[in-house]
């Protein structure tokens, strides 16, 4: 058994501020180092990157996805790129397995 407790830093979405549904946890995690500083840290500290190695791959990185999200501004979408069989196949529930007998009838579970 696993007991997990997730989170997401700035809440569930862009609306939800997670300090109002949990102040206790998020006041903790406000203290708590980010996981990709920690990351940072260690992968210096043990020589497999150098501090500019690293600047310059987060840079790079922010790049494309900042070069990637001014192309997205005049992308034009073709519906008919989202209707193709491909897509099609995905809503078949037997191809996900999806239609075996779980042990519980609907009624049941009405």
């Amino acid at each position: 058994m696993i007991d997990l407790i997730g989170y997401r830093k700035f809440g569930h979405n862009e609306l939800d501020a997670p300090a109002f549904t949990q102040p206790l946890m998020y006041k903790q995690v406000s203290k708590m180092t980010p996981v990709i500083k920690k990351y940072e840290k260690e992968l210096i500290e043990d020589g497999v990157l150098t501090q500019d190695e690293w600047n310059n791959m987060k840079n790079n990185i922010k790049d494309r996805l900042n070069d990637a999200y001014v192309k997205s501004k005049d992308y034009k979408y073709d519906l008919e790129d989202w209707m193709t069989k491909e897509w099609e196949e995905i809503k078949k529930p037997e191809r996900h397995g999806l239609d075996k007998d779980t042990g519980i009838s609907v009624d049941h579970l009405k």
